[in-house]
């Protein structure tokens, strides 16, 4: 289950809005108790698709419009401050600007299953759709995962 605070989601609906057409994308930053994960704060990423061909497949010639990448060493400094914070990296955001809040095959060919995927639906006006995903490392799909909102205090 993650569990998400109404700042965060206020957040990754304003990053999802903010940057559309475009696939926006950051990480999840907070703490991990067995199969619960609580986010304590949204922290945006840069999409590096267009500028950063050396990440991407060969043969995905999408664009940022579709596909997003974060860098190595933008993870790598997410997960230092995590760590000075006293917290983790325990998932990624990104959004489907006009598609559905579910994850493509590339999502699933670059998942983590320890982590929380994120995926926000847009059409550019309104959040359409905000849905978690873990990637199950038995059969190597993806599987929905309860978002519990919780008030500030919760």
């Amino acid at each position: 289950m993650l569990i998400l605070p109404e700042a965060g989601r206020t957040a990754l609906e304003r990053a999802a809005l903010g940057g559309y057409p475009l696939e926006v994308c950051g990480f999840l930053i907070g703490e991990q108790e067995g199969e619960q994960r609580r986010v304590a704060r949204v922290e945006p990423a840069v999409n590096r698709w267009d500028e950063r061909p050396d990440l991407r497949p060969s043969r995905d010639e999408q664009d940022a419009r579709r596909r997003y990448v974060i860098a190595p060493e933008d993870l790598l400094a997410a997960i230092k401050r995590a760590r000075r914070a006293g917290q983790a990296v325990i998932g990624v955001y990104h959004s489907h600007p006009n598609h559905p809040a579910e994850p493509s095959e590339r999502d699933r060919r670059t998942a983590w299953p320890e982590w929380s995927y994120v995926i926000l639906s847009t059409d550019g006006e309104a959040l359409l759709d905000l849905r978690s995903w873990r990637l199950d490392e038995d059969s190597g799909r993806f599987v929905a995962e309860p978002v519990r909102e919780a008030a500030p205090a919760d």
